[in-house]
């Protein structure tokens, strides 16, 4: 893909704060050929994209944020004719091989800001628990049923890195996890309890678990007389919060492939069942733990702790709690410590956090509000 940048003329006409519309005039180019309203055609469409990628390249530059340029295209650029609300066109020329073209658009700026912010919120680590049986397997194949953690399939969380990477995703590759989760009784099966999924999740220190079953049959030949054969896959996925245990949504969905080889043609119907739920469940998540997960500011008051005790809780929110992304005190004076976090999540998450860490402690959030909690040990 090339960069986001404009590879014309771009003068800002109006620049108005970044959720109003704004006004911009820019050219855009294509090879004439021997059709030229094909090719002036082809030329405004550069321009519509041009505009579009000038405001991508601010806003990117002002957020300092990484994105996968894939992700800016696929959710931004290829969007641009929708994302300009009204063309004027000014001038247009054939020029040698190129035929050129000057517009005024006006830009929905605040469309492109909802975009890349999505693009770049924090996005989760998922680990993928997915039992899949293809055509002519007596049993389900999964990756935690054994102490190896390899699966002979993976069709699935393979489907899903593809789909998911591109937008920020990270996934827990399970042979990391060897030694650190035992294999008991109840890992030994393809589908696990709640409790098993979000104590192995919560062990590989993911957000996010997909979890389900996929299956494929043969449906018979595609028609009569001929060896090609339809292959049907079903699936039925949910998305957890590994945080809270909520379910954030679920898919149940089929897919067919016609294929003459049995394994491949199951395989195929597992991608295909994928491009139908992967977008399904990322929504989900957007919604569920995306808009939960967003960074804000907490002020944390600490109160009547000695300093060895205060000295645990403030290595825990630092490196044990997974939500707290910065820390820093603000005051110190009468007894209490007022420190400011910035976090992932909500305080409610926080304070549950707290108190479940030092239940034994007899340490309490005494007074929560969206953005302030006061934490002491016993009651103030």
């Amino acid at each position: 893909m090339r960069s986001v940048a404009i590879a014309g003329l771009v003068c800002l006409v109006a620049a108005p704060a970044f959720a109003e519309d704004v006004t911009v005039e820019v050219q855009g180019s294509a090879p004439a050929g021997s059709d030229l309203a094909l090719a002036r055609n082809a030329a405004v469409g550069a321009a519509q994209r041009a505009a579009i990628e000038q405001l991508v390249g601010e806003k990117m530059k002002a957020s300092a944020a990484i994105v996968d340029p894939r992700a800016i295209e696929e959710r931004v650029l290829s969007r641009a004719s929708q994302l300009v609300k009204k063309l004027e066109v000014l001038s247009e020329l054939k020029d040698g091989e190129s035929y050129l073209v000057k517009v005024r658009a006006v830009v929905d700026k605040s469309a492109i800001a909802s975009a890349l912010d999505e693009l770049t919120r924090p996005k989760p680590r998922v680990v993928v628990l997915v039992a899949e049986q293809n055509v002519g397997a007596q049993n389900y194949s999964y990756w935690w049923g054994s102490s190896a953690f390899v699966s002979e399939m993976d069709i699935t969380m393979n489907g899903l890195i593809e789909a998911w990477t591109p937008k920020g995703f990270k996934f827990i590759e399970p042979s990391v996890l060897k030694g650190k989760i035992k294999v008991g009784a109840a890992m030994k099966r393809p589908e696990l309890s709640s409790e098993t999924v979000l104590s192995l999740a919560r062990t590989a220190d993911a957000d996010i678990a997909v979890v389900g079953k996929v299956t494929v049959t043969d449906a018979g030949p595609v028609m009569e007389g001929v060896k090609m054969r339809s292959f049907h896959a079903v699936g039925t996925l949910r998305v957890l919060n590994v945080s809270t245990g909520e379910i954030l949504g679920a898919a149940d969905d089929s897919a067919v492939a016609p294929h003459i080889d049995a394994n491949q043609g199951g395989r195929t119907a597992i991608k295909a069942l994928l491009s139908r739920v992967a977008p399904k469940l990322e929504e989900a998540i957007a919604k569920g733990w995306g808009a939960a997960s967003a960074v804000g500011q907490l002020e944390i008051e600490v109160r009547g702790l000695d300093t060895a005790t205060f000295a645990k809780v403030d290595r825990f929110l630092r490196e044990e709690s997974g939500v707290v992304e910065g820390l820093e005190e603000r005051s110190r004076g009468k007894g209490k410590i007022v420190l400011v976090a910035r976090i992932r999540g909500k305080a409610t998450e926080l304070a549950r956090l707290i108190e479940g860490k030092f239940e034994a402690e007899g340490i309490r959030v005494q007074d929560l509000s969206k953005d302030r909690i006061v934490v002491s040990k016993g009651k103030t």
